[in-house]
């Protein structure tokens, strides 16, 4: 398991390293319409750092891949997720959590006396936590991103 963990921690900092490579260019300054003709240059004012927008604490921030439709529609097969392990505010967010040595991507919901892991995807069934032993909360996911084909 913690094989296949560094080995996706690897994976996921080469891909945001090369994301970041290509996508720190000039940003259009107006929102602008997928069928508008004739951008050029004179709209293009500033460039812009996704390391800048998410990336808060970049000794706490971590890249994990989504494998699972459990968190669909809020994320999909094969994005990368942007987990920032120094935020504590885990109550109605994303979070990447380790329950009973597995690693996982849910929403949590804090209650008074359990926690429950919600899928986005009405699927799968909520996970009710009433024993916090067996849980840990790795970190919050503050973004995610992906390609379009």
């Amino acid at each position: 398991m913690i094989s296949r963990y560094l080995q996706t921690a690897y994976c996921a900092y080469y891909l945001r390293n090369h994301i970041l490579s290509i996508m720190t260019q000039k940003t259009p300054s107006q929102k602008l319409s997928s069928g508008l003709f004739g951008i050029t240059e004179d709209f293009i004012e500033k460039y812009q750092s996704l390391d800048q927008l998410f990336i808060k604490n970049k000794f706490s921030t971590f890249f994990f891949e989504s494998n699972e439709d459990s968190m669909e529609p809020t994320l999909f097969i094969g994005q990368i997720l942007i987990v920032d392990r120094s935020r504590t505010d885990f109550h109605g967010r994303v979070c990447v959590i380790c329950l009973d040595d597995k690693v996982i991507c849910k929403r949590v919901i804090q209650k008074e006396n359990c926690v429950i892991l919600k899928s986005d995807n009405p699927k799968y069934k909520d996970i009710m936590i009433e024993n916090n032993e067996s849980l840990s909360f790795w970190g919050v996911v503050v973004a995610n991103a992906g390609f379009i084909i």
